[in-house]
């Protein structure tokens, strides 16, 4: 885990998006997803309002979906 509570991230492009997801709408990194609905926060500035030692919650979200490193910019 690279990040830490209070942190701001900023969530990958919707050019990534759009570049690296499958037929359904999903990119697969693993056993994690980027789901479709997602997508509505790319490129969207968050702060990690939660962080476990291998997810996140965003305040964007009300921590409801899990994120991951490999979902934001470096």
């Amino acid at each position: 885990m690279k990040r830490k509570e209070g942190d701001v991230v900023t969530i990958k492009s919707l050019e990534w998006y759009d570049k690296n997801k499958r037929k359904d709408g999903y990119i697969i990194h693993g056993i994690e997803s980027f789901a479709p609905w997602m997508s509505v926060y790319c490129g969207k500035i968050a702060k990690i309002i939660k962080s476990e030692p291998d997810k996140y919650y965003i305040d964007l979200d009300r921590k409801e979906w899990i994120w991951h490193d490999w979902m934001f910019e470096i």
